[in-house]
């Protein structure tokens, strides 16, 4: 890590808050736009971890974010345990564009 005073601030901010499981990091994301995220210095990167596989769709699109926003007022989540349809919609849209006859399962991080 650079001894700049900015990433001393950083370390010292992260570390007396977060467990570094992974370190401690050497940059602050503060917003993204498309497959690109830009640091508290306006530096842009290209994002090749896409927030450890949770952002693949990219950052800021207006269509998700009116989509996550909609569905927000009406339930953020449930599990499998209760029947809800926009999971209906998505498994069969799933099966549709796969050409499949077989069964969706939503799980956490490929677990089953």
């Amino acid at each position: 890590m650079s001894d700049t005073p900015q990433a001393k601030d950083l370390a010292s901010a992260w570390t007396s808050v977060m467990l570094p499981n992974y370190g401690t990091p050497r940059i602050l994301i503060e917003s993204g736009q498309g497959s690109f995220v830009t640091d508290s210095t306006g530096k842009k990167y290209l994002d090749l971890l896409a927030g450890i596989a949770v952002s693949t769709l990219g950052h800021s699109h207006p269509a998700i974010g009116e989509a996550v926003a909609d569905q927000a007022t009406k339930l953020i989540h449930t599990s499998n345990l209760y029947a809800h349809q926009p999971g209906m919609d998505l498994a069969s849209k799933l099966l549709r564009l796969a050409q499949s006859d077989g069964k969706v399962l939503f799980a956490q991080d490929g677990a089953t």
